[in-house]
This record gives structure tokens, C-alpha cells and sequence, in this order.
């Protein structure tokens, strides 16, 4: 079987996990391996593997999004980063026009999204690369001023700060300085509204609130939905299971992603909106960025209007089985 493997540099606390890569190694040596010139000089100490695809190297996501559109030939593909690195490679495979199943080695921050099957040593040790069972994984695409950009499949969020990893601690960092330079500033999250904040679904105005400090979007699992049923605490989501909306928006006067010490309690206001995969979503007159699971991708400031749209099968995702759990 020909297999892709991307590595990002960039990801989470920007270390290698030597153990892993060597469990790994031994377990897809009897594949046929494939990388970008991005990851040759990080995965070369690791695995037999060639480098594929142009040589230019830009060392941002941009060589992520390469790589997908690279690795397009492979049977499988194998991503050594978080959440954001899986939808640079799936916006890369769309480029390509052929998507490739995707097994997520999580070496980022959260780790949370749905791509994500190995997590632990345990897990790469157990995980069968000889039987891949792909299932197509619903996604967030996101459009700016009509223009492709990326895909979601953990959250889409509307913030000028993002979680991240400083010096091994996760806390918010400023994104127009990792947008821009890279640099990770520590940094607490404001208000993001302006007097021209626009927020549609279709052609109705929702959330028309005076103060916004973060917008989160994301997609109500399929099959957890029904555990939402009769649940009133959790809102407008506890209608999803019989109203076929399958994604949720939650527009906060005061920021939910952030770090927070205490045991509470807590309280906040916000407002929010269930859609699904018929409807669009416009969101215009903002600061701050769009941010497309943890990466910034879009800066508000410059005056983008940015649509949303439900894809029921934006990419394919290999799960590990249950006794690697």
C-alpha cells in the first residue's frame, strides 16, 4: 500500500516524539512511504521514505495544504500534527480533486477533531494499517468572499485570539501575531464587533448583539445527537435530533475559549443558532480573525465576508479500533 506522511514542524510544542516515530517506523515498513519535501528532512531519520511533489518549501501551513494536494496518489495518509495540519491537508486534497483517507497521529494542541486515532504509544502499537476501514466525516467549509478556504471539523471560530502551546503551557495567544510572524504573545481575547457586524443565516439577521467577544461553529455529531433529546440545558442542540440540523453557532458576549482557573461557578451570556447542511451562513464587519480548527485563516480586518456551509462529506477519516482505546 502506498502511504502519504505529512509532518508539521509547527504543531503544538513543536517537538518530535521520537518514541512514537520509531513504533511507528516498524509498523509501515512494509508499506510504500511517500512525503513532501517539507517533511523529508524530519521524517528521513525515521522512515524509508521518498519526497514527492515540488521542492519549494515556505516553512508556514501553506506546506501542509502542498503536501495534501501532493499525497493525493496514496491509498492512505498519515498526519504527524493537530487538528489545523488535518484541514490544511483536506484543503490540499481538494485542490487535487481526490480525497484520501486520513489517520491523524495527534502531536498538536487539543487534539480533538475527529481525524485524530493515535494519540499514545499504546495506540500506535495496536493500530491496524493493514485493514483501513475510512468513513466520510462531516466539516465547516468556509468561504472568503466566495473563495475557498478551508474546512473545519472541530470548530470554526471568529476571535483575535487562539488556543495554543507556549514553552509547554496551553493558553490563548494573539492571533494577528501568529497570523503575521508566527509568534506565539500570550494574550487575553476582546471584543471583536463592530457597528457593521453582519451575522445571516440565508437572508435572516440572527445575533444581533451590541457586544461580541467570540463566534464558535461547529458540527453536532450524527451519531450522538439523539443523547442531545429532551436535554433543555443544552439549549437549541437539544432539538437536532428530529430537526435535521446537524451544526450549531454560539455567538458570546464574553469568551468561552480561553484559559480559566477555579471551580466556578460561571456564568456568561450568549445566544445561538442550530442550521443545517441547506442553509449558509454570512458573517461580515467583524475584527478579529476567522479561525479554521486553531489556525487562523481569514483577517476580518481587512473587511472579508465570510460564508459557511454544512459538507456532509468533506473528508475521510480511519479510526483506530476499540482495544486501542
Amino acid at each position: 500500500m502506498k502511504i502519504g506522511l505529512v509532518f508539521n514542524p509547527n504543531s503544538g510544542a513543536r517537538r518530535v516524539n521520537k518514541n512514537m516515530m520509531r513504533i511507528l517506523s516498524e509498523k509501515l515498513s512494509t508499506h510504500e512511504l511517500f512525503c513532501s519535501y517539507a517533511s523529508y528532512h524530519i521524517l528521513k531519520d525515521f522512515f524509508t521514505v521518498s519526497a514527492a511533489g515540488s521542492q519549494d518549501i515556505s516553512g508556514t501551513f501553506k506546506d501542509c495544504i502542498n503536501a495534501g494536494r501532493t499525497l493525493s496518489f496514496a491509498d492512505a495518509v498519515v498526519s504527524f500534527g493537530g487538528d489545523g495540519t488535518v484541514s490544511d491537508i483536506v484543503s490540499g486534497m481538494r485542490q487535487s480533486g481526490k480525497m484520501v483517507p486520513i489517520i491523524g497521529v495527534g502531536m498538536g494542541t487539543a487534539n480533538a477533531g475527529p481525524f485524530i486515532a493515535i494519540k499514545t504509544e499504546k495506540q500506535a502499537y495496536g493500530f491496524d494499517f493493514e485493514h483501513l476501514c475510512p468513513r466520510w466525516i462531516e466539516g465547516i467549509d468556509v468561504y472568503e468572499d466566495s473563495i475557498y478556504i478551508g474546512t473545519g471539523f472541530n470548530d470554526v471560530v471568529f476571535s483575535d485570539t487562539l488556543i495554543s502551546t507556549v514553552e509547554g503551557n496551553t493558553c490563548t495567544v494573539n492571533a494577528a501575531s501568529f497570523w503575521r510572524k508566527g509568534e506565539r504573545i500570550i494574550s487575553e481575547p476582546g471584543e471583536i464587533n463592530t457597528p457593521e457586524t453582519v451575522i445571516k443565516i440565508n437572508d435572516s439577521v440572527v445575533c444581533p448583539s451590541r457586544k461580541i467577544s467570540q463566534i464558535i461553529i461547529g458540527c453536532i455529531d450524527e451519531k450522538h445527537s439523539s443523547l442531545y433529546a429532551y436535554k433543555a440545558y443544552t439549549g437549541l442542540i437539544c432539538w437536532s435530533s428530529y430537526t435535521g440540523c446537524t451544526a450549531v453557532m454560539t455567538v458570546c458576549k464574553e469568551p468561552v475559549i480561553k484559559m480559566t482557573s477555579g471551580k466556578g461557578p460561571f456564568s456568561m451570556s450568549f445566544s445561538q443558532s442550530i442550521f443545517s447542511g441547506k442553509d449558509i451562513l454570512s458573517i461580515s464587519g467583524l475584527k478579529g480573525f476567522c479561525i479554521i480548527d486553531g489556525n487562523p485563516r481569514s483577517d476580518m480586518s481587512r473587511g472579508h465576508k465570510i460564508l459557511i456551509k454544512i459538507n456532509t462529506k468533506a473528508a475521510l477519516s480511519v479510526q483506530g479500533s476499540e482495544k486501542n482505546d
